[in-house]
């Protein structure tokens, strides 16, 4: 297990990726990237949920904050060196609307995770249609637990 400490918890405000930028920020995600989610047991709670996130781990502090910049999320410090001693960051997103923008800005240039992005976009749109303030428990439904299960299939064969 990795330990992580924050380093840059989420921005409140944020930028619009220009073309180039989104191009760039799409292949750096699809050599890095990790799309996911899983269904999450809490002995305090009497429903399941499916958590969902796209992560990266890296060395380039910069790139990480190009992403936090124009997609939210938040940076932490893991408690881990890679080649060379230098220090390595996570970034990760798990607000659901922020994943769809994210994905719906980058998709048309990716390539390598495109399928597993795809599938984590339709996640989230689902939940975030049924979702309201009023009734944030909604039932997972069969639909959504084939996409998620798609999902994990594909990051397995990585």
């Amino acid at each position: 297990m990795i330990k992580v400490r924050t380093v840059s918890g989420p921005i409140s405000y944020r930028k619009k990726p220009s073309m180039t930028e989104r191009a760039y920020l799409a292949g750096f995600l699809d050599a890095k990237a990790r799309f996911n989610a899983h269904i999450a047991h809490y002995k305090n709670r009497s429903y399941e949920e499916i958590e969902a996130l796209a992560i990266v781990y890296g060395t380039e502090r910069m790139t990480l904050s190009m992403l936090q910049r124009y997609f939210g999320g938040t940076i932490s410090v893991a408690d881990r060196r890679e080649i060379g001693g230098k220090l390595a960051y996570r970034w990760q997103i798990k607000r659901k609307a922020d994943i769809v923008s994210m994905i719906k800005q980058v998709l048309p240039y990716m390539k390598v995770k495109r399928k597993q992005a795809t599938l984590l976009m339709r996640y989230c749109s689902s939940r975030l249609e049924k979702i309201t303030e009023d009734d944030p428990f909604v039932p997972i439904t069969d639909e959504e637990r084939r996409i998620v299960k798609n999902l994990i299939e594909l990051n397995r064969r990585e």
